[in-house]
């Protein structure tokens, strides 16, 4: 049967070293080979993917990426959009004011002006991290006059950890987190999105619209913003790198990512040799 494979990327798919291993690349590609699919499932922006798509070359005719942990699913051959869950410009405003009080750095994704961050979050050294992962710059932008239709794949506080390790524990957070999907890609990082927007939402739409079952989805992640994947497919598989609740939304746990933990996994399900 035809299987579709989603992988995380970072603490996943690439090794410490932000690498794709050998073997992990070959079995990818065996599986294409055989009629699988492979998607790419990342908190990054579609631009921050192609370098792996690049490398990975897959065979396969259509090349589907689930971006910023799912508000964005399409085809990265054909650019054919399969779903997108947008925050409005008046959530971005919200949330920023929310963020300052909590005392957190803040950038957001907008559609039309791609990275944007406040004036005085420039230097913050974990919107650096994000612009360095996805080889992109960030544009100042006073997010008191962003327009209400103004369209948002995601905004971010990116802060110390034990800053929003406080700020999650607070009651205005709790009522956030009943109107979004808010995730913890990294110790640094709290990301809000469209409650219809997540990994796991966006796997099942796109296996749907591939006319995959369901119990044919494998998934593949090491953290938080992974769990409703590791849930949502027929198959979920955490890297021994990854976190305890990444492990407990599992099926199994598969060996980390610097040990080809992704092939050794396959190998388990009989996928590879």
């Amino acid at each position: 049967m035809r299987s579709l494979i989603a992988l995380d990327l970072d603490g996943t798919l690439l090794t410490s070293s932000r690498t794709i291993s050998r073997e992990t690349a070959e079995a990818l590609r065996f599986r294409e080979e055989q009629g699988d699919t492979v998607v790419l499932a990342t908190g990054r922006p579609v631009e921050g993917i192609r370098p792996q798509i690049d490398f990975l070359a897959l065979p396969g005719k259509i090349r589907p990426v689930i971006a910023f942990n799912g508000a964005l699913t399409k085809d990265f051959a054909s650019g054919r959009v399969i779903s997108r869950e947008t925050l409005t410009g008046k959530d971005a405003r919200e949330l920023y004011d929310i963020g300052v009080k909590a005392g957190s750095g803040i950038h957001a994704f907008s559609l039309r002006r791609n990275l944007i961050e406040p004036s005085w979050n420039e230097g913050n050294p974990y919107t650096g991290i994000e612009m360095s992962y996805n080889r992109i710059s960030a544009e100042a932008a006073d997010f008191h006059k962003i327009p209400d239709d103004e369209e948002f794949m995601k905004v971010m506080f990116a802060a110390e950890p034990e800053i929003l390790d406080a700020f999650v524990r607070t009651p205005e957070a709790k009522e956030l987190m009943g109107r979004f999907t808010v995730l913890r890609s990294m110790p640094f990082f709290l990301e809000f999105l469209n409650p219809r927007g997540s990994k796991g939402q966006s796997l099942m739409l796109l296996a749907d619209d591939l006319g995959i079952h369901r119990e044919n989805t494998i998934a593949f992640g090491d953290a938080g913003n992974d769990t409703d994947m590791l849930e949502a497919a027929g198959t979920g598989i955490a890297m021994a790198n990854g976190t305890e609740d990444a492990k407990a939304a599992a099926d199994f746990v598969t060996l980390d990512n610097d040990h080809d933990g992704i092939p050794a996994a396959l190998r388990k399900l009989n996928l590879w040799n």
